[in-house]
């Protein structure tokens, strides 16, 4: 007699199967969920900033006698909303767990909605296509993992313009300082570059 259909004890194994398979692949489908939403608040930072750099130039053009760096700080303070300067000890990350000195920031503040920047001058007076400052950003705060390329990204800041970390490089370069044996810090450039997470 031929056999129609699967018993149930055939329809349980692969329904458990099933299960199975995907709880495991549940937490991989969540963690790229969560890379994708860190890249578009990236994006999205990274565009608030242009523009806060852009009515700072205004303001400086506007009137140049006026604007110091006194004033320009206090520019910052205001137009980040930041609240306080961080007087607990914060810890910033690398991917590849070595220090680069460049990226590495004593002072941090805290802003209104909860992201840490980290704010540190190269060159106060720097002239027109010299690095001035370099900021950088913890879109998440506190909350881990506090690593460049993850939730910390960055930007160079010049006399007249505002720059993604990575610019200017060669897009190998950064895409391997992107990847798991880099630093993390070019990932600032790469992906609004449309690069995605290694």
């Amino acid at each position: 007699m031929k056999k129609n259909g699967f018993t149930i004890k055939e329809l349980v194994v692969v329904i458990s199967v099933l299960i199975v398979i995907l709880i495991l692949l549940y937490p991989l489908f969540l963690k790229n969920v969560r890379k994708e939403q860190m890249i578009v608040k990236w994006a999205q930072k990274y565009s608030n900033i242009q523009y806060v750099f852009s009515v700072m130039k205004a303001k400086k053009e506007l009137e140049p006698s006026k604007f110091t760096l006194k004033m320009f700080k206090q520019n910052f303070k205001e137009y980040f909303r930041i609240t306080s300067e961080l007087k607990r000890p914060y810890k910033q990350n690398f991917k590849n767990k070595i220090t680069d000195d460049l990226y590495t920031f004593d002072k941090f503040y805290e802003t209104e909605t909860g992201e840490i920047i980290g704010f540190k001058w190269s060159n106060p007076l720097c002239k027109e296509n010299e690095l001035c400052a370099i900021m950088n950003i913890d879109l998440n705060g506190r909350e881990l993992p506090n690593c460049w390329g993850k939730d910390i990204f960055g930007v160079n800041i010049y006399l007249n313009k505002v720059e993604p970390i990575g610019k200017g490089f060669n897009l190998n370069i950064v895409r391997n300082d992107c990847g798991k044996n880099g630093s993390g810090v070019y990932c600032s450039y790469y992906y609004l570059m449309g690069g995605f997470f290694d």
